[in-house]
């Protein structure tokens, strides 16, 4: 009896341990999946043992790891949804030719484009990551564009046009801002240089006036003229000395101001003229010698210092010569109250925009540029002498970018004015370059 006792004990304690053993088996498998999904491994699934409550735990163990799965999937798809949006945002605002700045609600700004460095003449390192108001501390041309921006910081849509003045070349900048949505928010502000769109918007009213005017007064000028010098020998015979003087006076006057009103009418044909140009490689310095020769007296010495070898430039020769004229005699009649009056002709060649080119230089000794005077004396009718059309240097312009050329009026080193005319070198073709 006490050895069947004995076997029936140590059959139980068996018995014990492996039912012991079958049911912490799987715990201990759930427990190390549980540690596998601590790590971020969550496609890990467990067999199911049996159909009691240890089956149904590891049948939700499975169901939990499954939406796991599902979830990082679905955050997985997310982030690069929103990866590839802010790709595409950031590619499309390199590509627009409009300046972009993002701002914080504090001021700070958050992105810019490279449009927006290029039109501001800076660096994106100077923008990103710096309070808006720092830029007009350190620059100080961009004060009105940062009391633009600071002004309607609050407000939900705003346009404005901006005139900044960074270099010899005022800068005209179409602004517009829309308040950003969400607790974050902010403010994002675009603008556009729209200088040249609007120089050539003020050019054809320009041109057009002056087509106008050219066409309805130079009609008349002709009989008014041919009109008074009748009158002068048909009864200048009929009168006494004393009337004869007078009338002849009277008369004269109608002619010397019918002149002058020519001169006018053919400076207007001559700024509302189309760009007919006869482009051909010529040379300039021969034109330039001309123009030397014809201007050159002994009131007034002109120097030129023109550079070898002459480079080859398209050009037509015809306006070249009326540019020419226009500049010299704007130099001549600057230095008419000079000691020893001096122009200076000069040519060099000189880059611009990763393009060569001729640049040619006139510069005077007269009393210089007045102050506050720029670039707007090329346009029409601004100018600062007492008897003057105000078109001579708007037309100096236009020849100079009807050639694909710039032109630029400053000072010059010897006190006097100096206009500046670059023209683009002509290119060789494959064949003249092998």
């Amino acid at each position: 009896l006490s050895l069947v006792l004995l076997f029936g004990i140590l059959l139980a304690m068996l018995l014990a341990m492996n039912t012991a053993r079958r049911l912490v088996a799987p715990i201990g498998r759930l427990a190390a999946a549980t540690e596998e999904v601590a790590a971020g491994h969550y496609n890990r699934q467990l067999d199911v043992p049996s159909d009691d409550e240890l089956g149904f735990l590891v049948e939700s163990f499975n169901r939990m790891t499954s939406e796991l799965q599902a979830a990082r999937l679905d955050q997985q798809a997310s982030s690069n949804e929103i990866d590839a949006q802010r790709r595409y945002l950031q590619t499309l605002l390199q590509s627009l030719t409009s300046g972009v700045l993002s701002l914080t609600n504090d001021g700070l700004i958050r992105t810019a484009n490279a449009s927006a460095s290029q039109i501001l003449s800076l660096q994106t390192a100077d923008l990103v990551g710096r309070p808006v108001s720092d830029l007009a501390q350190e620059h100080p041309s961009l004060q009105p564009l940062v009391h633009l921006i600071e002004e309607h910081s609050s407000s939900a849509e705003w346009r404005s046009e901006l005139v900044l003045n960074p270099g010899p070349q005022p800068l005209v900048l179409m602004c517009r801002g829309t308040l950003l949505p969400g607790q974050d928010g902010g403010l994002v502000v675009v603008f556009d240089d729209t200088t040249v769109l609007n120089q050539a918007q003020r050019d054809a009213a320009w041109g057009e006036v002056a087509r106008r005017l050219a066409h309805e007064v130079k009609n008349p000028l002709t009989p008014i003229q041919l009109a008074a010098e009748r009158l002068r020998h048909k009864f200048m015979a009929r009168l006494d000395d004393t009337d004869q003087q007078v009338f002849a006076r009277l008369t004269q006057t109608i002619v010397a101001q019918v002149e002058s009103l020519k001169l006018m009418v053919d400076a207007f044909s001559d700024y509302a003229r189309g760009p007919r140009l006869e482009l051909k490689s010529q040379s300039l310095h021969s034109i330039i010698g001309e123009a030397v020769e014809l201007f050159a007296s002994a009131e007034l010495s002109v120097i030129a210092e023109l550079c070898q070898p002459e480079p080859a430039v398209a050009i037509d020769a015809v306006r070249i010569r009326q540019l020419l004229n226009n500049v010299l005699k704007n130099a001549q009649e600057a230095t008419e109250d000079t000691a020893n009056p001096t122009v200076w002709v000069k040519t060099r060649l000189s880059v611009k925009a990763d393009q060569p080119g001729l640049a040619l230089n006139v510069e005077d000794n007269g009393p210089g540029l007045p102050s506050g005077a720029d670039s707007r004396l090329f346009e029409p009718y601004a100018t600062t002498k007492e008897r003057g059309t105000g078109l001579g240097l708007a037309i100096v312009r236009k020849i100079v970018e009807e050639h694909g050329g710039r032109v630029e009026l400053g000072a010059s080193k010897r006190g006097g004015a100096k206009v500046s005319c670059w023209f683009p070198l002509i290119q060789p073709t494959d064949e003249q370059a092998s």
